[in-house]
């Protein structure tokens, strides 16, 4: 019997891969995902009781004010927004007094559509001092931090991030959604062009920025399939941040028996939030499940522009120089660009997107137009290995156990 992937790809048509195609074991086959209304109850919920710590109306007076700090990536945004709005207006908080942020335009159109018109919603922008004030100092440097206004001036602050597994590198704690993208332009710069180098120093300053601004409780939202959620978690940060890697373990820790000789990797969720950071994470898992120098397929519904940092790889002839000039970039795409030229040197890698196929040939990848094209490379192949959702998928060493 044929296997047969249902990808979102652009056109949305099924592919239909046939004998010797592989799905990866999954550690908790009972996980069912979240969404919609039952991903909103699950926020609900959490801050309603949360873990090591009081319920959100005990420490409400009438008047108070609530800043939500909306991190990058959170699945099923509009619903977990809502889910916010709801339980500090339980809580007592007047719609008219809170104030929902996000990292991007996109975000923050999603989010607006989503919740009573009374709530304001924000884009914050790192770059202007007049949404900035200062917060505090960072003890092993003296590095002022610079928050985001809304946020420091509310009554009760709320950072909401996506939780990541344990073993993740660029998990740096409960705090990560927040440190330092509600912070000034600075900072970022510092995070993209230094974490892959310093990953454990940027969880102790990411860490001490929550503690140092106020911010003793969080919210963490495990993501799930498709964008979906699977589980949230609020309340002290040490508690959630356990909970919340556990749930993001169970749902997206995989086994792979046998190196593959094509690995095709899917990225999911809402198609225009699709990012070059999701198309490295995908290729960073397939790198782990593929056979040395075995081809590597992403498929996406990527739009996402080409930043500063990828457009080094146009063209490039000298690697080792390419590598050096992104050493010293903290660009938004850095990270994304560092892995994607580690994925090119280890073999070939295909890509299935919604930019020009020019644009994907000039970063050293090779374009597929379509099903039948990547039914047509997955034919050749002896051994294909299938990662669907590949943007959250952590690869298990020795089994998994």
């Amino acid at each position: 019997m044929p296997t047969l992937l249902q990808i979102e790809s652009p056109s949305g048509e099924p592919i239909e891969l046939r004998d010797g195609c592989t799905l990866p074991r999954r550690l908790d086959e009972s996980f069912r995902p979240l969404v919609g209304d039952h991903a909103r109850d699950a926020v609900v919920q959490a801050l309603e009781q949360p873990l090591g710590f009081p319920p959100i109306a005990d420490g409400i007076v009438p008047g108070d004010s609530v800043a939500v700090a909306l991190g990058a990536g959170i699945p099923d945004l509009p619903a977990v927004a809502r889910g916010v709005v709801e339980a500090v207006v339980r809580a007592g908080v007047e719609p008219a007094q809170v104030t929902l942020l996000t990292t991007t335009k996109r975000d923050a159109k999603a989010v607006r559509a989503a919740v009573d018109e009374a709530v304001a919603v924000a884009e914050h922008d790192p770059s202007d001092e007049n949404e900035l004030c200062y917060a505090g100092v960072t003890r092993e440097d003296d590095v002022g931090l610079l928050l985001n206004r809304a946020l420091f001036h509310a009554d009760l602050m709320i950072p909401v991030s996506c939780a990541a597994t344990p073993d993740d590198p660029h998990n740096r704690g409960p705090y990560d959604g927040l440190y330092p993208a509600f912070f000034n332009s600075e900072a970022l710069q510092s995070l993209r062009s230094t974490l892959d180098e310093r990953p454990e120093w940027w969880r102790k300053r990411t860490e001490e920025a929550g503690w140092v601004i106020g911010a003793p409780m969080v919210v963490r939202v495990a993501p799930g399939e498709g964008g979906s959620v699977a589980g949230v978690f609020a309340g002290a940060p040490g508690e959630v941040e356990q909970r919340a890697a556990h749930a993001t373990r169970q749902a997206w820790v995989r086994v792979v028996e046998q190196d593959a000789d094509l690995v095709i990797a899917t990225v999911t969720g809402d198609p225009d939030r699709q990012t070059w950071d999701d198309v490295a994470r995908a290729l960073q898992a397939a790198e782990r499940a593929a056979a040395p120098g075995a081809p590597v397929a992403v498929c996406t519904s990527l739009k996402q522009r080409v930043g500063k940092s990828l457009t080094r790889l146009r063209g490039a002839g000298d690697m080792d120089e390419v590598r050096r000039r992104l050493g010293k970039d903290g660009h938004a795409d850095t990270q994304a660009a560092r892995a994607l030229a580690d994925a090119l040197e280890r073999g070939p890698v295909f890509l299935m997107s919604r930019l020009g196929d020019e644009v994907v040939e000039d970063l050293g990848m090779a374009p597929i137009a379509g099903v039948g094209e990547l039914q047509r490379l997955a034919d050749r192949f002896e051994r294909v290995l299938l990662l669907e959702h590949a943007q959250h998928i952590e690869i298990a060493a020795d089994g998994g156990e």
